[in-house]
């Protein structure tokens, strides 16, 4: 909670501040004010925007390398192509991934779902196929199984 409140001050603060810096001259004309402007207002929007990416986060365009948590996805339509969008806890963080779409990735990510819903973590995996498993490059490749608390948590 502590960092969405930080995030949104930030943002709140970095607006109000190129909003006042474009409200200046409207009631001084100097010009030397006007080449300042310009460079400030741009610094504030790209500051904004890496805040905003930073805090909102976006998509790694592939898929997680190794073995992840799943968490949640959705199916989806983006630009005529369908994809699908993985919520995971990959490399200690929480991260996005798109991916192209298949049959069979959605229905090995609906089965995780329906395990994750009942109380039963999904850990998953994309595994490389063997040429003679390979019909095409993105099929049967994408394996989820209960996560494995007694290989992982010795006590």
């Amino acid at each position: 909670m502590l960092d969405f409140s930080i995030n949104i001050t930030q943002l709140a603060l970095i607006w109000a501040f190129a909003g006042l810096v474009c409200i200046v001259p409207l009631f001084h004309f100097g010009r030397t004010h006007k080449f300042v402007i310009v460079p400030i207002v741009f610094v504030a929007i790209f500051i904004s925007v890496m805040t905003t990416v930073d805090y909102l986060g976006k998509p790694f365009y592939g898929k997680p390398e190794g073995k992840f948590l799943y968490i949640f996805h959705v199916a989806e339509e983006v630009r005529g192509k369908k994809y699908i969008t993985l919520w995971a806890y990959s490399g200690k963080k929480d991260r996005l991934f798109r991916f192209p779409h298949t049959n069979e990735r959605e229905r090995e990510l609906k089965k995780a779902k329906k395990q994750s819903r009942n109380g039963v973590p999904q850990q998953g995996e994309f595994r490389r196929l063997k040429k003679k498993e390979r019909p095409d490059e993105t099929r049967g490749d994408l394996k989820t199984y209960p996560y494995p608390y007694q290989e992982l948590m010795k006590k």
